[in-house]
This record gives structure tokens, sequence and C-alpha cells, in this order.
């Protein structure tokens, strides 16, 4: 018997390991499974927002990424990178603009936000409406 709250893909679960691998939940360990989350042996542990713990196989992607994608992807690092480039002042002029604009993000999210869609003239802008440097 499972203790109370598992979902029936936790019992398919311990059929995805033959080996015994799989521990025996008890009420103690399950505590533990409630903290899970993310990939494991080829199993993504999740928690829904009723807080269901929820563990299913693994998925690919069944395409390969398009050009396009790819080079969306390669401008995270970028963009971060640049973001770690910033002085501690431009950073905080960032935070300030994202707060008076009453954006729901921060400075980070808001310089990352510019630097994906070529919007970096936005800051200056911005900046500018406040008489804030940048």
């Amino acid at each position: 018997m499972s203790p109370p709250g598992l979902t029936n893909r936790a019992a398919t679960l311990r059929g995805l390991f033959n080996t015994g691998a799989m521990p025996k939940l008890t009420p103690a360990s399950s505590c533990m499974a409630i903290l899970l989350t993310g990939d494991l042996a080829g199993v993504t542990f999740a928690q829904n927002v009723t807080r269901r713990r929820i563990a299913y196989a693994k998925t690919y992607p069944k395409r390969t990424p398009s050009p396009a994608q790819l080079a969306h992807r390669a401008k995270w690092p970028l963009a971060v990178a640049q973001w770690k480039a910033l002085t501690a002042e431009q950073k905080q002029t960032l935070d300030t603009i994202a707060t008076k604009k009453k954006m729901v993000m921060s400075g980070y999210n808001f310089y990352i936000s510019c630097y994906m869609n070529q919007h970096l003239n936005w800051i200056q802008e911005f900046a500018d409406d406040y008489n804030l440097t940048w």
C-alpha cells in the first residue's frame, strides 16, 4: 500500500526499475520524494499546482532543432556574459528602471529580455526618462 498522496504513476515508476533500484516508499522516505524534482535515471519527477507528485519517463525531442532555434539558444550565454560584465551601478540602474516602470521583473530579467529581443536602446531611453546614468 502506498502512502497517501502518491499517484498511480509512482507505482508504475517502480516497474521501470527492474533492478530494484527504486527505494520502497515509506512515510519517512516519502518526505524526500516531495523535494525531488528534475531528471534522475531517465525519469522526470515534478509536482503540479495541486502539489501532487508526478513521475514519468523522460522524453526527448523527435526532431532536431532548427537553425533559428540553435541561433537563439546560442544568444543566451552571450546575454548572461554581458550582464556579468556590467558594473554594479549599471545593474542598479536596470533595477531602478524595472521598479519605476512597474515591470514584473528584475533588472536582470529586463536586461536579458532587451538583449535577446535586440532592444538594448530601450535601456538608454528609459534611463533618460528617469534622469539615470547608463
